[in-house]
């Protein structure tokens, strides 16, 4: 039996989106009320507060045009997911 998983928010994709959309790490750490090193930190895997996150996904919507649900997921397994916890 294979091991459970569960989605998650690939936030490097949703950064990386708004990057193409012209902006820099810290117009996005400006928008989500957080330093560019922290926005840094969540390319390389760090996660968001939910608020700041919310904050994010909506800056990432309007600025993509994409509806929430065409938000970039990605799979992580429950034993990883338990670890973080």
């Amino acid at each position: 039996m294979g091991a459970a998983v569960a989605m998650r928010v690939d936030w490097f994709r949703v950064i990386a989106d708004l990057r193409r959309c012209g902006f820099c790490a810290q117009a996005v750490a400006d928008v989500a009320g957080v330093g560019k090193a922290t926005v840094i930190g969540w390319k390389q895997g760090a996660e968001p507060s939910h608020a700041t996150g919310e904050r994010l996904i909506s800056f990432w919507s309007n600025s993509t045009g994409y509806a929430r649900e065409l938000l970039p997921m990605t799979e992580i397994e429950m034993s990883a997911f338990r670890a973080r916890a």
